[in-house]
């Protein structure tokens, strides 16, 4: 999961760092949390994303923009919804 903060920043791969969006992922397995920390200018955060400890973590309340590409439809949905303003 992905997501971009209102904050300038460096992040992976050319495009967002053009239009300097700092990119926050959130990978439930901790053995691919350290992989992509070590390999991507980005935060990482692991835990799960549709943890609402999780994503009060990843500050998503504060997000331009939120996308969820977890395998599961049902994981998508509720990440997504509690970023629409439920977290409080």
């Amino acid at each position: 999961m992905y997501r971009r903060r209102r904050q300038g920043g460096a992040v992976p791969g050319p495009e967002p760092a053009v239009h300097r969006h700092k990119i926050t992922i959130i990978e439930p397995d901790e053995e691919q949390c350290r992989l992509l920390a070590d390999t991507l200018d980005s935060p990482v955060i692991c835990g799960s994303s549709v943890s609402f400890d999780t994503l009060r973590t990843a500050e998503v309340d504060s997000c331009d923009a939120f996308v969820a590409v977890t395998g599961s439809d049902e994981d998508n949905l509720v990440a997504a919804r509690s970023q629409s303003g439920s977290l409080g």
